[in-house]
């Protein structure tokens, strides 16, 4: 797997396809917004948990989880993927990563990430402008407190967001996401408007990608797809 595959796979922008959450063709509410520019992150998230499929294949986990101590709200990502070509292990790849917001604002990111037994960490500490970011290689970049993450696709801002932190590097990556239709999507217990949106990474041009959002603004699926790949993440 070359390091772009490995780049998404990372970012965690792969997500459900329509054949995963198949749309019934109805429009949504008109209630649905066509974006979400809200800062602070929802008060009620619930945990997030997929399976990673590429090309069909379960390659691994995605999960997701929240704690909420007011004021703070902490984030808690992980990431494991493993790749078998001939029952030999061609891929490990660990990534744990938390963010943390006061009041809305971001006040702490950690991570830590292992390919085939390859460590980078990203740490932060304040800075008068809002957050010190240190990356592998003493990379240092200094970011608002309204700043998201590459793991922050939960985030209801998200999709209004023209640069990220990369939680796997610390440096920032460019973002553009425009609205690209309605559908409602099968889940657990039913089915729910979705608003779809094409997000475009420059880095990573080589990936069409697809995220879903229902009408509260909470991630529910995508795409990440190029001639090659199918990145797929299926809730468990």
């Amino acid at each position: 797997m070359d390091t772009t595959r490995r780049g998404v796979l990372g970012l965690g922008l792969g997500a459900i396809s329509s054949l995963a959450l198949p749309g019934s063709g109805q429009a949504a509410p008109a209630a649905l917004p066509t974006r979400v520019d809200k800062l602070a992150p929802p008060i009620d998230a619930k945990p997030l948990d997929f399976r990673i499929l590429r090309n069909g294949t379960d390659i691994g986990r995605y999960a997701v989880d929240f704690t909420s101590r007011a004021p703070d709200l902490t984030a808690t990502t992980e990431l494991d993927i493993r790749m078998k070509f001939a029952f030999i292990s061609v891929l490990r790849y660990e990534h744990r990563s938390t963010e943390r917001w006061r009041n809305g604002a971001l006040v702490d990111v950690r991570s830590r990430t292992e390919s085939n037994g390859h460590v980078r960490e990203v740490t932060s500490e304040p800075h008068p402008a809002g957050l010190k970011i240190f990356g592998p290689k003493r990379r240092i970049t200094v970011v608002a407190p309204d700043m998201l993450t590459s793991n922050s696709i939960w985030h209801p801002a998200f999709v209004g967001k023209d640069e990220i932190i990369d939680m796997h590097s610390g440096s920032l990556l460019d973002i553009t996401a425009e609205a690209d239709g309605i559908e409602r999507i099968g889940l657990k217990g039913g089915e729910t408007p979705a608003r779809r949106y094409r997000v475009y990474l420059p880095k990573f041009d080589k990936f069409q990608i697809q995220l879903r959002y229902d009408d509260r603004g909470r991630w529910i699926g995508g795409l990440a797809q190029s001639e090659a790949d199918r990145i797929l993440f299926k809730p468990v």
